[in-house]
């Protein structure tokens, strides 16, 4: 990963449990401990664990217990440069995760990764049960 400064990027990433600790750490040197990240762990799995917020926050969350270092992880990563909400990358990914996991969890991912409006993305969602 090498962006422009002046670039948006969004990445998903697969990553085992012995590396997420330190694929968080260099995504964070990477692009900004602040930098928005949301984590899945063992999805559509029975223990399945979702953690939303920056790098730093979420690489803390993870550390802090070994149980929530076991499994398989799927990290998505938000590298924005600028103030504006993404909609045309949001909508195919939310399209993606509503035929995995309910609304609510999909809706949550999405806004974290592209920083959209939860609101509008779980109305969309719900827009697009009733239509299916």
């Amino acid at each position: 990963m090498n962006p422009q400064k002046d670039e948006s990027r969004s990445g998903v990433f697969y990553e085992s449990s012995h590396r997420i600790v330190a694929s968080l750490k260099d995504m964070g040197q990477f692009s900004g401990s602040e930098t928005a990240v949301t984590v899945a762990r063992e999805i559509t799995k029975k223990f399945e664990s979702f953690y939303y917020g920056t790098l730093q926050d979420v690489k803390s969350e993870i550390e802090s217990a070994a149980e929530h270092q076991i499994g398989e992880f799927v990290v998505m990563l938000s590298v924005v440069n600028d103030s504006k909400a993404d909609w045309t990358k949001a909508i195919p990914l939310l399209d993606l995760l509503l035929h995995e996991i309910i609304p609510r969890k999909a809706r949550s991912i999405v806004a974290s990764t592209f920083s959209v409006n939860k609101n509008a993305l779980y109305d969309y969602a719900l827009s697009q049960k009733s239509v299916t």
